[in-house]
C-alpha cells in the first residue's frame, strides 16, 4: 500500500470508530435495553437476552481494542509528514495485519487479566474486527427493538384491560353484583401480566384476548344493571303518572256507570196517561144517557172533562147554510168576508147568508143556555156536485 492508501485506510478506520462509538451509546440508552436490564425474565426472552448481554460485553471490549489500535496508528502517522519506510511498514501492519487476538469467547486477549490464561483462538485485522462489531451491533439492536415492540404491544392490551377491570370492580362493588367474576378475571390478569412481561418475546396473545372477552361480557352486564339502577326513579315516576291516569279513567268510568244505572232505573219519561179510565167513564155516560141525548143525562149533566173534549172539528165542506138565530153569533176568529150573501140561482134575488163554520161561536156559549140538539143539514158533494139530504152532524141550539 502506498502512503496515500494508508492515509485513506487510517481515516476510514477513524471515522468508523467514531460512528460505532455513537451507536454503542444509543444501544445503552435504547428503551428495550432499559427494560431488559432490570426485568425478571423467563423463557425465550431470557435466553436471547443472556446471549445479547454477552455480545454487548464482547462488543465493548472489541470497540476498545479497535480504538486503541486506531489511535496507535494515528500516532505513528503523526510523527512525520513524510513517514519513513519503517513507519510505513508499521502503519501497514497496524491497519491491515492480524493484530487483534481473540479467545474462544471472541474477547480480545489484551483485555484479559494477568492471572487469566490467554488462549488465542483467532487473529484478525482491524477491517475484519470492524465488520464483526457492526454485525454484532445489528443483532443486539434487533433484539432490543423486538423486545420494545413486544412490550409496547402488551402494554397496549394490558393498560385498557386494567383500566376496565378497575372500573368494573368499582361498579361491581356499588351494585353488589358479579364481584366473584371480576375478582377471578383480576387474578388471571395478574398472572398473565407477570408472564407476558417476563417473556415478551415468547408471549401468546390468545390468553389476553380471552380475558378481554370475559371482561367485556362482565362489564356489559354491569353497565346494564347500572342503567337499570340509574333509570329506576324515572321509571317509577312514569309508572306513578300512568297509575294516576288510570285512576282518573276509572273515576270517569265509575261516574259513567253510575249515570247509566240511574238512567236505566229512572229514564225520566213522563207517565202514560190513564186513557182507559177516561174512556170507561165516557162509555158509562153513553150507557146512562142512551141514544136521545135528553133527560137527566143531558149535556150539562155530563162530566166537565168530557164536555171539553166535545169541540167542533174541521168541516169537510167550504160553506154550510145555517139558520139565523139570536143564540148564534160570530166567533172571535171570524175574518172580514167570512159571512157572505148571494142570490139563489134561478129564483128571485133573495139573499141568503152563508157563514164559515169556524166563525161560529164555541158550543159552550150556546149550550150553556139550552140543550144541544143535532141536525144533519144538506150539503153539496164536491165530487158529484149533488146535494145530499144528510151531512155531518152539526150542533144546534
Amino acid at each position: 500500500m502506498t502512503r496515500e492508501q494508508l492515509d485513506r485506510a487510517l481515516k476510514a478506520q477513524t471515522d468508523e470508530n467514531a460512528r460505532l462509538a455513537g451507536a454503542l451509546l444509543e444501544m445503552d440508552t435504547h428503551p428495550g435495553h432499559q427494560l431488559l436490564k432490570d426485568a425478571v425474565l423467563t423463557g425465550v426472552t431470557l435466553t436471547r437476552w443472556t446471549q445479547a448481554k454477552q455480545d454487548m460485553s464482547v462488543l465493548w471490549a472489541q470497540f476498545s481494542v479497535h480504538r486503541r489500535l486506531v489511535e496507535q496508528a494515528q500516532q505513528v502517522r503523526d510523527r512525520r509528514s513524510r513517514p519513513t519506510p519503517a513507519e510505513v511498514g508499521e502503519l501497514r501492519a497496524l491497519l491491515t495485519g492480524p493484530v487483534v487476538e481473540l479467545d474462544a469467547e471472541r474477547m480480545p486477549i489484551d483485555r484479559r487479566g494477568a492471572t487469566v490464561p490467554a488462549a488465542v483462538t483467532d487473529r484478525i485485522s482491524l477491517p475484519v474486527l470492524l465488520e464483526r462489531m457492526i454485525a454484532t451491533y445489528r443483532q443486539i439492536t434487533q433484539l432490543l427493538t423486538a423486545v420494545d415492540t413486544a412490550w409496547f404491544r402488551i402494554a397496549a392490551q394490558l393498560d385498557p384491560l386494567e383500566s376496565q377491570l378497575l372500573a368494573s370492580g368499582k361498579l361491581a362493588v356499588s351494585l353488589n353484583a358479579n364481584r366473584n367474576r371480576v375478582e377471578r378475571i383480576a387474578t388471571e390478569l395478574t398472572s398473565v401480566r407477570e408472564a407476558v412481561l417476563a417473556d415478551p418475546l415468547g408471549t401468546s396473545f390468545d390468553e389476553l384476548t380471552r380475558l378481554a372477552g370475559d371482561l367485556a361480557a362482565v362489564r356489559a352486564e354491569l353497565q346494564e344493571l347500572a342503567a337499570v339502577r340509574d333509570s329506576f326513579q324515572a321509571r317509577l315516576d312514569q309508572l306513578a303518572s300512568r297509575l294516576a291516569d288510570l285512576a282518573t279513567a276509572q273515576q270517569v268510568a265509575a261516574q259513567t256507570a253510575a249515570l247509566v244505572r240511574e238512567k236505566i232505573a229512572d229514564p225520566g219519561l213522563s207517565p202514560l196517561p190513564d186513557q182507559a179510565t177516561a174512556l170507561a167513564e165516557r162509555l158509562d155516560d153513553l150507557r146512562a144517557s142512551g141514544h136521545t141525548g135528553r133527560g137527566s143525562s143531558s149535556w150539562l149533566a155530563r162530566p166537565r172533562s168530557w164536555r171539553r173534549t166535545c169541540k167542533p172539528q174541521p168541516w169537510p165542506y167550504a160553506l154550510v147554510r145555517m139558520r139565523t138565530t139570536d143564540l148564534w153569533t160570530a166567533g172571535p176568529n171570524c175574518a172580514a168576508g167570512s159571512t157572505r150573501t148571494r142570490p139563489r140561482p134561478g129564483r128571485s134575488a133573495t139573499p141568503r147568508t152563508w157563514t164559515s163554520p169556524h166563525c161560529i161561536e164555541p158550543l159552550t156559549t150556546c149550550c150553556s143556555r139550552r140543550p144541544v140538539t143535532w141536525r144533519r143539514p144538506p150539503w153539496r158533494s164536491t165530487a158529484t156536485g149533488r146535494r145530499s139530504p144528510s151531512g155531518p152532524a152539526l150542533p144546534r141550539c
